[in-house]
């Protein structure tokens, strides 16, 4: 997806609008701007909204990375399910019905990639020493390699419980490769290690993930 919010909104609001559309498509339609309105927040003075699902990965990084020795499990599974239980978001997975976990999953892949492209592109994230120094290709994605695998994964592995665990590992997942596909193959032998390291946990979590 990665398209402008609000083109985004105006697209579905027309198809919504068309009498001529067929009838499933309006209805599809209306269910992405249920979940539109849970993903996005107007922000004042600016004409560009809020992503709020783009500030779930960056908010779970930073308790991680703010972490003196011991991840704060507790903390990330308050801040989550906060994220989750959101009656805005509720809503849209009632109207969603069925396919209540498909919608959420597009969500939750596009804002990875988002966050992955973010990095990719972002000067400030690819260099050093106050930016005198910049990172080559392979040193930005390892770093974001490392994020995903520690930053994300690894928390998530320990929340194995909450519904929200699997389709979270499963869209970091996903977004890296599709970012980074040139550096796929070694990401994946990390997250070998990582399964090995929770006695599989990884695998029969979301098993294709390390397929």
């Amino acid at each position: 997806m990665n398209i402008d919010p609000n083109t985004r909104f105006e697209q579905d609001r027309q198809l919504m609008a068309d009498p001529t559309a067929p009838a499933e498509e309006r209805r599809k339609a209306g269910i992405r701007q249920a979940f539109w309105q849970s993903r996005y927040r107007p922000v004042r003075h600016s004409k560009v909204p809020a992503d709020l699902f783009l500030g779930v990965w960056t908010n779970l990084l930073l308790n991680v990375t703010g972490s003196n020795w011991r991840l704060p499990l507790k903390r990330i599974r308050r801040d989550l399910d906060v994220f989750f239980n959101r009656p805005v978001l509720l809503d849209a997975m009632r109207d969603a019905g069925d396919q209540a976990a498909e919608y959420l999953q597009v969500e939750l892949d596009d804002s990875a990639r988002l966050y992955f492209l973010t990095c990719k592109q972002d000067s400030r994230y690819s260099a050093l020493l106050f930016g005198l120094i910049k990172l080559k290709p392979e040193q930005i994605a390892n770093k974001s390699a490392t994020e995903t695998i520690d930053g994300f994964i690894r928390p998530l592995l320990y929340l194995i419980d909450h519904a929200w665990c699997a389709p979270m590992i499963t869209a970091v997942c996903q977004a890296y490769r599709t970012v980074f596909p040139e550096y796929a193959a070694s990401f994946n032998e990390r997250l070998l290690q990582l399964d090995a390291a929770f006695e599989g946990r990884l695998r029969n979590l979301c098993d294709q993930i390390l397929e």
